[in-house]
């Protein structure tokens, strides 16, 4: 059933560019730009060498300003980068600026084996300067929740496909269609689709990296297991280093909880390189960031930490002028 990440790492070495989820809605040509409550959009683009990032924002990092993208370790690892490109604009990546996250200390307790997990981040030389840095979550998306899924990965054909017990395409309404889905096309657009979290689990090898995940399926939408999700989603190859956005239930604001790093099939699914469709039942696999926080932030600089330096270095100034207009009082 599950897609070995390195058959997804050359399915992703030879997609081709602008492409996009897979969604249920319509003829699938839909999403393409942000929703009226848009959850990050424009921090999501493309990688020259054909992989999803997630631009996290401008930092200050030992008083130089930096821009980080996070984005999928199984896309980036021993590659030469380029460029990223976030809507029209295009930046050159900094050279040796790759960096792999690593699982916590003690991961082990969470059913992880490797040191790595399936993330990374690479440093732009520049970035836009309009846009605030992005949020990550400190706590994972509950069971249940909500969430919106983007990247460039493969387009859908435009009508259902169904196959019978031996995954041989029959007709629609023929008494030996068993399962149901789209067949992948070669070109696309960067889109987004909704999902709901149906749980954690753990997904990797130890080429690429292990990641804590957060797992969601594709659903029948005449038998969605969960239903009222609108523009149901599934990630393909391309995807891989896209975000996963979550609105927080305490702060009713948009969250990066996850990063996508892989897929698996429905049942019995054949692997993607010999067949290249979304099957309802099918999995997404994003890592959990909120279990990566801290790993990521041990990279690029917590903008909280920041701003909580300068607050001390204000503070620490008030409190010497209040000083010396004591002293010269005094006087």
């Amino acid at each position: 059933k599950i897609l070995c990440l390195l058959g997804l790492w050359i399915l992703v070495c030879f997609s081709p560019t602008g492409q996009a989820v897979v969604i249920t809605t319509g003829n699938g040509t839909g999403n393409t730009t942000a929703p009226s409550d848009d959850f990050g959009w424009d921090y999501v683009g493309w990688i020259s060498n054909g992989l999803t990032g997630v631009y996290l924002g401008g930092f200050n990092r030992s008083g130089e300003y930096q821009h980080w993208v996070l984005t999928a370790d199984h896309g980036v690892y021993g590659r030469e980068l380029g460029t990223f490109k976030l809507g029209t604009v295009t930046y050159n990546i900094v050279s040796n600026s790759y960096v792999r996250i690593k699982n916590p200390a003690g991961h082990s307790i969470d059913g992880l084996t490797e040191t790595y997990a399936d993330l990374a981040v690479i440093r732009l030389e520049s970035g836009p300067t309009n846009m605030p840095n992005l949020t990550i979550s400190q706590t994972s998306p509950p069971v249940g929740s909500s969430v919106v899924a983007v990247g460039f990965g493969r387009d859908r054909e435009t009508n259902w496909v169904a196959w019978d017990y031996e995954w041989n395409e029959v007709a629609l309404d023929s008494i030996n269609a068993y399962d149901f889905g789209y067949k992948w096309l070669s070109t696309g657009t960067k889109r987004w689709g909704n999902n709901v979290i149906d749980t954690n689990s753990v997904f990797g090898n130890s080429e690429f990296g292990e990641s804590k995940t957060l797992e969601f399926d594709f659903d029948d939408p005449y038998f969605a297991s969960d239903p009222g999700v609108s523009h149901e989603a599934m990630t393909v190859p391309g995807d891989s280093g896209g975000g996963l956005f979550w609105k927080n239930t305490n702060s009713m604001s948009w969250e990066l909880s996850g990063i996508h790093v892989g897929m698996a099939g429905a049942p019995g699914q054949p692997e993607f390189s010999t067949f290249p469709a979304s099957v309802f039942g099918a999995i997404s696999y994003s890592a959990d960031l909120a279990f990566y926080r801290n790993e990521i932030y041990g990279v690029i600089p917590e903008p909280k930490s920041i701003g909580l330096v300068m607050g001390v270095f204000a503070l620490a100034f008030v409190a010497v002028r209040r000083h010396r207009q004591k002293s010269t009082s005094r006087r």
